[in-house]
């Protein structure tokens, strides 16, 4: 067995379907999570590729013996880049970089705002946070 036979990219992998979170709320804007990245690298860290070893050492030799030719893309970095006008878009099917509205999107909640004695505004920031179910994973590896 040579070590192509054992290093696995998407390529590698068309038969696996993607992983497609769901949710039931109004215009919700799934966005699939392939197994391994097919065109796109969408974060840092994001595993690429796959590599199957008798022991730890030989991986790291196998993957040691690979190479990675990946073009720069611009880097969104951030709530507020994410949503400035004209930032790139992180995935096709997301306009804009939002998958769902909030809250402040829905009918009657700027005419309550508007009533209101007091608005007070906060800034919350949050870890990235995506579907990661590692059995279902573990299951198409």
């Amino acid at each position: 067995m040579c070590i192509r036979d054992r290093f696995f990219t998407a390529a590698d992998m068309k038969e696996v379907g993607t992983i497609k979170p769901t949710l039931a709320r109004f215009e919700y804007r799934a966005v699939e999570q392939p197994v391994l990245p097919r065109d796109r690298v969408h974060f840092v860290g994001q595993p690429i590729a796959a590599v199957i070893a008798a022991t730890a050492e030989e991986a790291e030799d196998i993957v040691e013996a690979a190479t990675l030719e990946i073009e720069a893309d611009q880097a969104v970095v951030g709530f507020d880049d994410a949503l400035a006008p004209g930032a790139p878009l992180v995935h096709a099917i997301a306009p804009g970089n939002v998958i769902v509205e909030g809250a402040l999107r829905q009918p009657g909640v700027d005419a309550a705002f508007a009533a209101a004695h007091h608005v007070a505004e906060f800034a919350f920031r949050s870890g990235r946070q995506n579907a990661t179910p590692l059995e279902g994973r573990g299951g198409c590896a």
